[in-house]
């Protein structure tokens, strides 16, 4: 009964009667046969990457909230972070004649940040491969090249993923590797970047107060705001803050050490 279910995956003529069987046809036969054997998802694909983490473990959850956690806050702040990238793009192709991002690089960021599977209110941004293939129109392969090239200029970065099938005492996978999270640390751009970007930020956030950026007189070091009334503009210079004082104490770092590590 199983193997007349299997074979029922052939194709057939008009007639109903069975074709002849073509070389891809004997493969996946094969797989499928053994998938079912053995208790396997058919949908499996591949193998767990080592450097994923379980859904559930803290090093997994990454997700951080964006602006205010509304739909039109949040997207006041991801529009004014592409715009910061866009500008970065522009800039280094004016000094160097290559843009770092391109046009295809700010097409996937957007479509990672501004689409349905970004939750606004946690942050959660879970988008497969395959979904930004549809949102985009560019190849698997192409996408993955663009998510290298984000990642290693500080835009955008992720965490890989697994989850327990609860398969335990039966053959097959016990995991299998799930959608990567995205997320954006501000810690990890251009100093350049990170100033701009707060500039852009308080102006689509406050734009009737204008908060100073003044030196810190604390032992931190690096730059402070001056607080406003807007609580959300507070929340938002304060994450700016952090990453300029990281990126002031890592500019201190190599001019007193000449380490040229990039960032």
């Amino acid at each position: 009964m199983q193997f007349q279910q299997v074979t029922s995956d052939f194709p057939t003529n008009n007639a109903g009667e069975t074709e002849p069987a073509r070389p891809c046809d004997v493969r996946a036969l094969s797989r499928t046969i053994v998938n079912r054997l053995v208790g396997r998802d058919p949908h499996f694909r591949g193998r767990i990457n080592r450097s994923s983490y379980d859904v559930d473990d803290r090093r997994a959850r990454v997700a951080r909230r964006y602006g205010d956690g509304s739909k039109s806050g949040t997207g006041r702040w991801i529009r004014a972070y592409l715009r910061a990238a866009r500008e970065f793009d522009v800039h280094c192709r004016r000094e160097s004649g290559r843009s770092p991002l391109g046009a295809s690089g700010l097409q996937v960021l957007e479509a990672i940040l501004l689409n349905h599977w970004h939750d606004f209110r946690s942050g959660h941004i879970d988008p497969a491969l395959s979904q930004l293939e549809a949102a985009t129109g560019y190849a698997r392969t192409t996408i993955v090249a663009i998510l290298k090239r984000l990642k290693q200029h500080g835009f955008i970065d992720w965490v890989r993923r697994t989850q327990n099938l609860h398969r335990a005492g039966k053959a097959g996978p016990q995991r299998c590797q799930v959608n990567n999270l995205y997320f954006i640390d501000l810690q990890r751009l251009p100093s350049a970047v990170s100033s701009r970007f707060q500039q852009l930020l308080r102006a689509v956030l406050g734009k009737a107060e204008q908060p100073t950026l003044t030196p810190a007189t604390s032992s931190t070091g690096a730059w402070s705001f001056t607080q406003t009334k807007n609580a959300d503009l507070n929340r938002a210079l304060a994450s700016v803050e952090a990453a300029l004082a990281r990126n002031e104490r890592e500019l201190h770092f190599h001019t007193v050490s000449g380490d040229q590590n990039k960032i």
